[in-house]
């Protein structure tokens, strides 16, 4: 884990995540200098937690779903709203059926309990705040504000296929990864590849970024 105090300038990597091949990788969160998680972590149920700075990790309690057992999880973005609360939706996949839901924690990432199942196809969230949240499944926006207790969908106009990351600065802009394929003539020499796309009116519509 690399450290900065001067704001990206300068970066220290004086917090080792393990020894040598022990080490954990995954995505990482923090609620301040101190608290923070990795998910995606190859570790426990998936999520570790620090209180000393990324000096020292400690496996995160999970509260997993009856049924469950046997699913692969996948973690998106943990997202902190103050020095202990927060956010992560978690894609549970189980053979060819998959499950999303949003968990919540209240003590800095210690501990994490289910908040909310996302609506079905939708593994793509953005939290706002702790109660508003906009999740993209490729052709429809879904939108909760009340912590995912009710959702309203709408049609989504522009993006070719499915989120790889989704991302909302604000209710109304917002910018998200999908897989196109690209073809030099009618369909032939075509390949896969990323596509940016943008949105000015809470995901209704999308512009595509790039490639041009």
């Amino acid at each position: 884990l690399f450290l900065t105090a001067d704001g990206g300038r300068t970066w220290s990597a004086d917090r080792p995540t393990g020894n040598g091949d022990l080490g954990i990788e995954g995505t990482i969160g923090f609620a301040t200098a101190t608290d923070g998680v990795i998910v995606n972590a190859l570790h426990g149920a998936g999520i570790v937690v620090t209180h000393d700075g990324g000096r020292t990790w400690a496996d995160a309690t999970l509260d997993l779903p009856s049924g469950s057992a046997g699913a692969q999880l996948f973690f998106g973005q943990p997202v902190y709203f103050d020095g202990r609360s927060g956010l992560v939706s978690i894609d549970f996949q189980i053979d060819t059926s998959s499950v999303a839901r949003v968990y919540r924690t209240s003590d800095a990432g210690s501990s994490w309990t289910i908040a909310s199942t996302l609506p079905t196809g939708v593994s793509a969230i953005s939290f706002l705040d702790p109660q508003r949240w906009i999740g993209f499944n490729g052709s429809e926006v879904v939108r909760t504000v009340d912590g995912g207790q009710t959702w309203v969908r709408s049609p989504a106009v522009g993006p070719p296929g499915a989120p790889y990351s989704f991302l909302m600065a604000d209710a109304q802009h917002g910018s998200v990864l999908v897989g196109m394929n690209v073809c030099l003539t009618f369909k032939s020499n075509c390949s896969s590849r990323t596509g940016l796309y943008a949105t000015v009116d809470g995901g209704s519509t999308w512009a595509q970024l790039w490639p041009k």
